[in-house]
């Protein structure tokens, strides 16, 4: 993956207020005439760390296939309806995210993965199907490959830091058509963490709240998510976890407020908006 690429969605894929002047056209349908760009080993050790959308938007629109795999029982049955449109929807909304930062990703097609030893367990490991995807040959070798199955034992979604295979369950593919899970886990793919790190959750993050660059406690490029534009923030449901709450009593459902009593290491208050509160690489 160019390296150019790589550093814009790092850059500005947290917040989605920087939009370019003139967003490009995305389909969700496989384009012969569209330049494509083929999936190799990421290089995730050098970002620019830029928030100025003027050169950021200097960058060359790149599109991405995408293939999905839908897990059945043996003879092809299934208790959910997992179709085109669907999976029409999912891309449309992806794209919707990922558009303000001229990448696309383009529908390369869609197959069934019969295999009832998946579809029946309760808690599939994500290596487990991927180990039976390579003996099944249901991957698609340069596209991002989604499998759709219905119990996962690794949350609603999963991926491996800078893979091409990620791992969705029904329950929010089927439900939950705004594409966030799908997303998320896309994200981690160009090597995007959560706000507050790598870890799945956490009260801690050594991320400081100010954006000061000249402020001697500045840290937001070397800690947390390594991003300047998105604020320093802990998990929402670890801190309702941890103090016996429901997330209710932590987020103002109805504004996205935040209402928790988390700081930075420094005792800094957390400074978030609805917006920061709503970022798709959390949990909300």
């Amino acid at each position: 993956m160019k390296k150019n690429t790589l550093l814009l969605l790092f850059s500005l894929f947290a917040n989605f207020l920087f939009a370019q002047t003139e967003t490009f056209g995305c389909g969700t349908i496989e384009d012969p005439n569209t330049t494509q760009q083929i999936l190799t080993k990421l290089n995730n050790g050098v970002y620019s760390g830029s928030t100025d959308p003027n050169y950021l938007a200097q960058f060359e629109p790149v599109s991405f296939q995408i293939y999905f795999w839908i897990i059945n029982r043996d003879d092809g049955s299934n208790d959910a309806t997992i179709d085109y449109e669907l999976i029409r929807q999912h891309l449309e909304a992806v794209n919707n995210y990922y558009r303000p930062m001229n990448i696309c990703f383009m529908l390369k097609g869609y197959d069934d993965f019969n295999i009832s030893d998946i579809y029946n367990h309760n808690s599939p490991s994500f290596s487990t199907i991927l180990n039976k995807a390579q003996q099944q040959g249901k991957y698609m070798p340069n596209a991002f490959n989604v499998y759709i199955t219905k119990n996962l034992v690794n949350g609603n979604g999963v991926t491996y830091f800078g893979g091409d295979q990620i791992a969705i369950k029904h329950s929010h593919f089927v439900q939950g058509t705004r594409g966030d899970v799908l997303a998320h886990e896309l994200a981690h793919d160009f090597g995007l963490y959560h706000p507050w790190g790598g870890a799945n959750g956490t009260t801690y993050t050594a991320e400081h709240v100010t954006r000061d660059p000249n402020d001697s406690n500045y840290n937001a490029l070397s800690s947390g998510d390594l991003v300047h534009d998105t604020p320093a923030m802990v998990s929402f449901y670890d801190e309702a976890q941890t103090r016996g709450l429901l997330i209710g009593d932590i987020l103002d459902l109805n504004t996205c407020e935040y209402e928790g009593i988390l700081t930075d290491n420094l005792g800094i208050p957390f400074d978030l908006t609805p917006t920061d509160v709503g970022n798709v690489m959390t949990y909300t």
